[in-house]
């Protein structure tokens, strides 16, 4: 691993303390405290492996205030990280919801799935991906009344 690598892959270390206080929340709401995240060059964004959340810089850029230009500080509280912070909760819920962490991998919670060996991954995400999603827009659909708001979250952040 070279140093440009290692630069970019603690994420306490390299994000605004801001970022890291609404990661430590949805940590604490997910009653993850020992899930790391790093950062570093995923190609969707964002993946876990059930030991951490690795999160692209791409997804990390879009949390930083001062990337935005021509918004009202009432906008920009709306738009900053609002899809980030979405996607992190649902790496989140792939470790607490489906498949979950006592899977321990990946390839574990697909040696059942009845499909073809190539595609076992693939259909895996799926199914994970639609029982998650569900849960964070429905489920657990935060109300404008929530302590959501008093956390510094919007509405948005989970209904991007």
């Amino acid at each position: 691993m070279g140093a440009y690598d290692k630069l970019f892959h603690d994420g306490p270390t390299h994000l605004p303390q801001e970022f890291i206080d609404k990661y430590n929340l949805l940590r604490e709401w997910y009653a993850m405290p020992d899930i790391p995240l790093k950062i570093g060059l995923s190609q969707h964004g964002a993946h876990t492996d059930m030991n951490s959340i690795e999160m692209g810089i791409q997804m990390v850029a879009a949390c930083l205030k001062p990337n935005y230009h021509g918004f009202s500080p009432k906008e920009l509280e709306e738009v900053a990280g609002a899809a980030t912070y979405f996607v992190l909760a649902h790496e989140m819920a792939h470790n607490n919801t489906h498949p979950g962490r006592e899977v321990k991998t990946w390839e574990a919670s697909v040696k059942d799935v009845d499909v073809e060996n190539q595609d076992k991954f693939r259909w895996m995400n799926i199914i994970s991906d639609i029982c998650i999603n569900y849960n964070l827009i429905n489920g657990m659909r935060p109300s404008r009344d929530c302590r959501l708001h008093e956390d510094g979250f919007n509405d948005r952040d989970f209904h991007a």
